[in-house]
């Protein structure tokens, strides 16, 4: 299982480019998507605090993932490799997961 903590760090980079690419599109939309005149949805903290909410989530998987980062180029211990490694996959298979479910909300219908 060691062997594979440079697969599980390249999955949580993978996974993290994912969420924040969603979210951005989310953002994007909710910039442009007006419902009640003139303000557009971005506008409003049902739309805004979600978004920031899986931001937050990311950011704290890709900290995870600079860490293991660090250790596997300062050849350390393979315990500790593995212990950040475990965690920023797991974060940040989450946070993807999260950040795409608010972005399908964000965008209603059409993201159905």
């Amino acid at each position: 299982m060691e062997e594979s903590n440079v697969e599980r760090v390249l999955i949580a980079g993978q996974t993290i480019a994912a969420g924040k690419y969603v979210i951005k599109r989310a953002v994007e939309y909710s910039k442009k998507r007006v419902v009640f005149p003139p303000d557009p949805i971005g506008k409003y903290q049902g739309i805004q605090y979600p978004l920031a909410d899986a931001w937050i989530r990311l950011e704290a998987a890709d900290q995870m993932k600079w860490k293991a980062l660090e250790l596997l180029e300062m050849n350390g211990d393979l315990k500790d490799v593995g212990y950040y490694a475990n965690m920023a996959k797991y974060l940040s298979g989450e946070a993807c997961s999260l950040a795409s479910r608010y972005s399908m909300w964000t965008h209603g219908g059409y993201g159905y």
